[in-house]
């Protein structure tokens, strides 16, 4: 009985005799599970299941293919082209594989074996628009852009929502030189979808275009752009600049600007203010003042007249429509993001000297000054070298003049309290480095 037992012979482990592996539907339900969390972000339980799969099956198509997926959002990029060539060997006519396979050689930098995978794909399912969109994108990488536009284009026949492509087919426009076609391109992807991605790229083409005549449709889009911001405004300067030279209204008081100086002023410079409701109520124009330095010679010449005639007007008192308050107030925050860099007459001078005086003695004395007396001195200095300036924040203002507020009392006072919260790692005592520390911190690097 202490002998040795002999196995049965029924035994499945008799002899050289394997395990039977487990069914094709358990290999399916194992593959289903790991796709399923491939799909809700649980990687390391999906690749954990793919290899039990191919452990079993090693040309198993479609484990090879979604392993090699995972390892190439893993950045794994050569482990993932290994094995979508393995699952594009065991199954030729699988065109997603074929397409995955492209995205990871593309990857690597082998753009034309990207070009044959994306091929390949296409072979097996002519109407793919996905590969046309992105054999479309290494195309524009080989800067083969005729070809890239085609690609693009057919990709968009097929899948006209797919937005990817769309965003593609607007950067091989701008770098053909077609501008205006990237922009329109843009606009459509906006209506497809109002993403950072799609709003990213109406600044990209936005900022590129000189529009030489009128562009419906676009007003809202630029404003948002600029407020929002889409990107960043003063990029787009030279653009909105050529889109406002459009609007009729302004062309008059541009050719206006134009004029030799005597023939600026009375009552030819009145009108800036009282027969410009076109101008001053414009939402690109106010969204322009408000965010973006204006760098156009035409515009300057304008503002400077108008500012002018402001101070002729309401340096000595009175009350503006709500619209040319509005308009009046962009204007100001226009001069502190310039830093009042339009041209000012001795005349000028004199009457803002006496303007701000008076508004920093009510100030000083506890009284509130009106709001056309506070943006006026705001249109000609910074609020912040008034005396007791910061005392017109405890008022309420209409919602344009808290605007100027915010911009030249309220930000300026908090960057003087986060300035003293920086750590000094050595002193700054020298007269010349402490010049030098002046001139960085009030023009700061971009």
């Amino acid at each position: 009985m202490g002998g040795k037992q002999s196995r049965s012979k029924s035994s499945p482990f008799h002899g050289r005799t394997r395990p039977p592996g487990p069914s094709r539907g358990k290999v399916i339900d194992m593959l289903r599970q790991a796709v399923g969390f491939h799909a809700g972000g649980q990687l390391a339980m999906a690749d954990h299941l793919y290899r039990q799969v191919l452990d079993l099956d090693p040309q198993h198509a479609d484990a090879l293919h979604w392993l090699g997926v995972l390892e190439g959002q893993s950045g794994n990029l050569a482990a993932a082209v290994d094995l979508l060539e393995r699952a594009v060997a065991s199954n030729p006519q699988d065109p997603v594989a074929f397409n995955d396979l492209g995205t990871a050689q593309r990857g690597l930098n082998r753009r034309e074996q990207a070009l044959e995978s994306y091929a390949r794909a296409l072979d097996v399912k002519p109407d793919y628009a996905k590969v046309y969109s992105d054999r479309g994108a290494v195309l524009h990488e080989l800067m083969r852009l005729d070809e890239a536009r085609a690609s693009l284009e057919q990709a968009l026949a097929l899948a006209p929502g797919d937005v990817e492509a769309l965003l593609r087919q607007c950067r091989v426009l701008a770098e053909s030189g077609e501008l205006a076609a990237a922009l329109e391109q843009s606009v459509r992807g906006l209506a497809l979808e109002d993403s950072a991605r799609t709003q990213g790229m109406f600044a990209e083409a936005l900022k590129t275009v000189r529009f030489q005549g009128p562009a419906a449709g676009l007003q809202e889009l630029i404003v948002r752009a600029i407020d929002e911001p889409w990107g960043r405004p003063n990029e787009l300067g030279p653009a909105v600049a050529s889109f406002l030279r459009q609007v009729p209204a302004l062309k008059d008081f541009i050719a206006r600007a134009a004029l030799p100086p005597d023939l600026s002023a009375g009552p030819s410079l009145q009108a800036l203010l009282t027969d410009a409701e076109g101008v001053r109520g414009d939402p690109v124009l106010l969204a322009v003042l408000r965010n973006v330095l204006v760098s156009d010679a035409e515009l300057e010449s304008l503002l400077t007249l108008a500012r002018r005639a402001a101070l002729i007007a309401f340096g000595s008192g009175g009350v503006p429509s709500p619209a040319l308050l509005e308009f009046l107030c962009a204007l100001a925050q226009q001069c502190f993001i310039n830093e009042y860099v339009f041209a000012i007459t001795d005349a000028e001078t004199s009457r803002v000297a006496e303007l701000r005086q008076r508004v920093g003695a009510m100030t000083g004395s506890g009284a509130v000054p009106d709001a056309m007396s506070v943006i006026l001195a705001a249109c000609y200095g910074p609020l912040t070298s008034i005396a007791d300036a910061e005392a017109l924040l405890q008022h309420p203002w209409p919602h344009a003049v808290s605007r100027v507020l915010e911009q030249q009392l309220e930000e300026p006072a908090e960057e003087r309290r986060c300035a003293a919260l920086i750590p000094a790692l050595t002193p700054v005592s020298a007269g010349v480095s402490q010049q030098v520390r002046q001139q960085y911190e009030e023009c700061p690097y971009p």
